[in-house]
C-alpha cells in the first residue's frame, strides 16, 4: 500500500531559516515537515521518504551542494 505524499522537506544550511520556514509552514497546516541541512542530507532523506515528500524547499546556495545540483540529482 503506497503511503500518500504529505510531507515537505525545506533544505537549507542556515538553522534560522529552516526554523523559520518550518514555523510558516505550521501556520499554513503543514504539520510533517522534515528538514535537512545540506543537499546530501536531503538526498538521504529523499531515500528514505520517498514518494511520501509532496514538496520540496531548498536553498539555492550551500557550501557542500547547492540547490540546483540537489535537483539535478533528485
Amino acid at each position: 500500500m503506497a503511503l500518500s505524499a504529505n510531507k515537505i522537506l525545506v533544505v537549507d544550511d542556515d538553522l534560522f531559516q529552516r526554523e523559520l520556514m518550518g514555523a510558516q509552514l505550521a501556520s499554513l497546516g503543514w504539520r510533517d515537515v522534515l528538514f535537512a541541512e545540506s543537499g546530501l542530507a536531503a538526498l538521504d532523506l529523499c531515500a528514505h521518504y520517498g514518494d511520501q515528500i509532496a514538496a520540496l524547499i531548498s536553498d539555492v546556495m550551500m557550501p557542500d551542494m547547492d540547490g540546483l545540483v540537489l535537483m539535478r540529482h533528485l
